[in-house]
């Protein structure tokens, strides 16, 4: 089955650079606020999710808005779709994590 693809190349020409620093920094600072204390071990640690919590959870939502595998709502902002994404993002991997909670050799649950 393929995925879907949206086209968000008309609405990403209109961000300017100081947009996307905002927008950047906005996710840095919801995505510190959201995982406060819980990137040690389980679902938010580094050897299950192989880089550190704040790196992959900005790559990944910057990343599939720039490839148009998230559909960016016209009512939101860059930095709102982006923490929208990103909170989905942290969601389904605690999803995945209660489903199959093993954790990698060397962390203590």
């Amino acid at each position: 089955m393929t995925k879907q693809k949206f086209d968000n190349r008309e609405r990403l020409s209109r961000v300017k650079e100081k947009q996307w620093r905002e927008a950047l920094d906005e996710l840095t600072a919801y995505i510190t606020w959201r995982l406060h204390g819980r990137t040690e071990y389980g679902a938010h640690c580094a050897a299950v999710l192989g880089d550190n919590a704040l790196a992959h959870y900005s790559h990944e939502a910057y990343t599939r808005l720039i490839n148009g595998e998230w559909k960016w709502d016209e009512n939101l902002s860059l930095a709102e779709q982006l923490k929208v994404i990103a909170g989905s993002l942290i969601c389904n991997q605690v999803t995945k994590w209660k489903r199959n909670p093993e954790a990698p050799p060397g962390i203590v649950v």
